[in-house]
């Protein structure tokens, strides 16, 4: 059966593509809902907010670690392959880990090799979808495939813990561990029926080095390549300044919205809703303004930072709080969408690892948010990144406006060392 379908779900209609974004979208609430848990467990285990705090940290390191590292095992080898194992073996973890939780010889030092091993599946799984697109979508259709794959992320980033904190009580924590043991049945039923040929370019790639000069290959590649170079700066400026506030936003709310529990949950919401609208809409937004969208987003959210640092109305908060998420996702998707078209198929794997690496990098903006929040207070250090933002991520694109606007329109290079 063929789907016809037009605007930002044409990607839908692509066989291979419909059934990993929704075996995704599936696994990735399975995945928040596991956040939840893991989190509430290493509290229970522990009591510590050092514990929680070494927990996040230990997740942090496999992003690192395959950033630098993993690219040339995802432009090696057969990625609807590399999907399928390491769903499998995030299945098997998962279901280890809500098994020793079940039988309560759960420990911590158990608990972190856990997260240790379920992160490091899932940035070589997310890294590999991110590569795989150019597969399974014809190039047209890559800005509707990324803004749906912000949609889906969204979608489960609003849906999964709320969903999650209303079963705990029910299941207990090994119980929803559980359930995230199911979702990943998803993408492994997505992969099993998708079709995709082989792929000729790869199995040329693997006879030309080993793992050392594969890996300083893609590194060369990004470096030659201007274009590449300035988005994935775009997208970690975003990722350090920018993303953190999901961290500080508890105590943006008590201390300077005066708020409780139910206000932190709706300035959640706002921000999730804009995300999923402007994911949605993103397409449409590029192709009408072109390139200048990611400077009009990256200027926005600098305002928006300024402007949540400076009111305490919680009904302001929340028109802001959803403008931002709007912008945010609206900046992102559209880097990544340069990044796909300006990348050759050959190396996507590397780039996609090295930009994937973002999560680790609103890590450490969130600590030195919080360092300045300690000192100045959260209002402040709102306006502060702020303003840096401003200056790091719009004013750097402004200033290399020429070079920007050739990512934001570039055409997929062929084979070799990048152009610049």
């Amino acid at each position: 059966m063929t789907v016809k379908l037009k605007g930002p779900w044409i990607a839908l209609q692509h066989r291979n593509y419909r059934l990993l974004w929704f075996g995704n979208t599936f696994s990735q609430l399975g995945d928040h809902m596991q956040q939840v848990a893991q989190n509430w467990l290493v509290w229970q285990i522990t009591g510590s907010v050092t514990a929680l705090g070494l927990a996040a940290f230990i997740g942090i390191i496999p992003r690192l670690a395959f950033g630098f590292f993993g690219g040339p095992i995802v432009d090696k080898y057969n990625r609807r392959y590399l999907l399928g194992s390491t769903q499998s073996a995030a299945l098997l973890f998962s279901l280890g880990f809500a098994l020793t939780a079940a039988s309560g010889a759960i420990t911590f030092p158990l608990a972190l090799f856990f997260i240790f091993t379920l992160e490091t599946t899932q940035i070589i799984n997310q890294t590999t979808r991110q590569a795989l697109l150019q597969e399974i979508v014809p190039r047209q259709d890559i800005p509707s495939a990324v803004s749906l794959n912000g949609t889906g992320n969204n979608l489960a980033r609003i849906a999964g813990p709320a969903l999650g904190g209303t079963l705990i009580p029910v299941t207990g924590v090994e119980g929803l561990m559980f359930l995230n043991s199911l979702t990943f049945l998803g993408v492994l039923m997505a992969v099993w029926r998708m079709r995709i040929p082989a792929r000729q370019w790869g199995q040329t790639q693997a006879e030309e080095g080993g793992f050392c000069e594969r890996l300083l290959e893609g590194y060369r590649y990004i470096w030659k390549n201007n274009r590449l170079r300035m988005l994935i700066y775009l997208g970690m400026v975003s990722a350090f300044l920018i993303m953190p506030i999901i961290s500080m936003l508890p105590a943006y709310v008590d201390n300077v919205l005066k708020g409780g529990p139910q206000t932190f949950g709706f300035l959640m919401a706002a921000f999730g809703i804009g995300a999923v609208l402007g994911a949605m809409n993103g397409p449409a937004v590029r192709a009408s303004i072109g390139g200048v969208v990611t400077l009009l987003a990256a200027v926005l959210q600098g305002i928006l930072f300024i402007l949540l640092g400076a009111i305490t109305i919680p009904f302001l908060a929340f028109g802001l709080m959803f403008t931002l998420g709007l912008a945010t996702i609206t900046y992102n998707n559209s880097v990544v969408t340069a990044m796909q078209l300006s990348t050759a198929p050959e190396y996507l794997g590397r780039v996609m690892g090295i930009y994937l690496m973002h999560k680790a990098v609103t890590a450490a903006g969130a600590m030195l948010l919080g360092t300045v929040a300690t000192f100045a207070g959260a209002d402040r250090a709102l306006v502060i990144s702020g303003i840096f933002y401003l200056g790091l991520g719009a004013g750097v694109q402004y200033a290399n406006r020429d070079l920007q606007a050739q990512a934001l329109s570039a055409a997929v290079p062929g084979k070799g060392k990048g152009n610049g």
